[in-house]
């Protein structure tokens, strides 16, 4: 069955389910996730070391709950590990609006429960789309599913930001929190049937090949500069809310077209061939970061990030998938998202006491490049 132009590869209902999910909680998260690094930073008044700080915490229970998150996810299945992430989600979104107080115990509170979120999320999300992908259109299918939320954050923080402009944080914590819930709904309309491995945290340790360490680090590093540092350092030249949004949307569009066609070429071309080509040119897009100093500049760069971004992120988590199904998919998870969280822990530590985001951005462009190793 083929639904959409757009889609060149047999849809089955597994992955409908999959992606009606993400369609729904993209749009939560989209209106609500660049805005919570500057929420502790401007709305509450947190100076940066304390927002790293916040993330630094975060890291470090992500890496070792992935531990914890393994063995979970071997007995109560992809699914249910999913909607356990998701509800601790909610927690972490109610401690981080209720910090408002100036109880100093929900500070670490919600970065607690943002790592363990989190980690039970992924876990649990990549376990469920190595089981209901195909190899032959791995690549289709991972582009599909990382266009959705790149689709919706077209007009998702464009909503959060004007929440945030007339109303309140609690206001859209209120709404995430409903589409948040009602985003599981799709994956339980079929039985949550995942075969039970045997899991075994030695193991994860035992297969590390350190090429491979080397591009999950560099890839960790980049991510966490994304979603972290440069909606800050955009914030700074922007000035508002909306402004950030609206940018990160209308940066989006070319983004979205350019998923779906290197999708289509993983499945044809080397995935290594194209991870190592895009690392490359992706790495351009962070040297020239420091410099920008207009909204033109930022959105030019925005726009580069996004077509860039896409020849690396679509084979790359391709790969991950095959490599996770060739095996015992929880070990190698576990493993992918362990080392990809350590070099999201070194960045943030290395920006701690550097307090430089033209040295931070240096140091990603440096970092993209490890991923030629992937």
């Amino acid at each position: 069955m083929y639904t959409l132009r757009l889609i060149n590869f047999p849809l089955n209902k597994e992955l409908k389910e999959i992606y009606l999910f993400l369609t729904i909680k993209s749009l939560a998260l989209s209106m609500f996730g660049i805005f919570i690094p500057l929420y502790l930073l401007i709305d509450l008044g947190f100076p940066l070391k304390s927002v790293l700080l916040f993330f630094i915490i975060a890291e470090v229970v992500w890496i070792l709950s992935s531990f914890f998150s393994g063995k979970v996810l071997a007995r109560i299945g992809a699914k249910h590990t999913i909607l356990l992430g998701v509800f601790l989600t909610i927690v972490y979104l109610m401690f981080l609006v209720t910090m408002k107080q100036g109880i100093l115990p929900y500070f670490y509170l919600a970065a607690f429960f943002d790592g363990i979120s989190a980690s039970l999320y992924w876990m649990g999300f990549h376990a469920n789309f190595v089981r209901s992908s195909h190899r032959k259109y791995r690549g289709q299918e991972a582009s599909i599913w990382m266009v959705i939320p790149k689709g919706i954050n077209l007009f998702g923080p464009i909503l959060g930001g004007l929440i945030l402009t007339f109303f309140s944080f609690e206001s859209l914590f209120i709404l995430v929190s409903i589409l948040m819930i009602f985003s599981t709904i799709p994956l339980f309309l079929s039985r949550d049937v995942f075969k039970r491995y045997h899991y075994d945290y030695k193991k994860i340790f035992g297969r590390i090949k350190l090429k491979e360490s080397l591009g999950l680090f560099g890839m960790g590093i980049r991510a966490r500069s994304f979603t972290l540092l440069w909606p800050i350092f955009v914030f700074f030249i922007l000035g508002t809310y909306l402004s950030l949004g609206s940018l990160f949307s209308f940066a989006t569009l070319l983004g979205v077209v350019f998923f779906i066609i290197v999708g289509r070429w993983s499945d044809k071309v080397d995935k290594r061939t194209l991870i190592s080509a895009g690392s490359i040119m992706h790495s351009f897009t962070w040297f020239v970061r420091t410099p920008i100093q207009t909204a033109l500049q930022v959105f030019s760069i925005a726009s580069l990030d996004m077509i860039t971004s896409a020849v690396i992120l679509v084979p790359f988590d391709a790969l991950s998938y095959d490599r996770a199904a060739e095996g015992n998919p929880i070990e190698y998870i576990a493993f992918r998202e362990i080392i990809l969280h350590m070099g999201a822990l070194f960045l943030l530590v290395f920006m701690l006491f550097i307090q430089s985001f033209s040295a931070a951005f240096i140091l990603t462009g440096l970092s993209s490049l490890l991923l030629i190793f992937f």
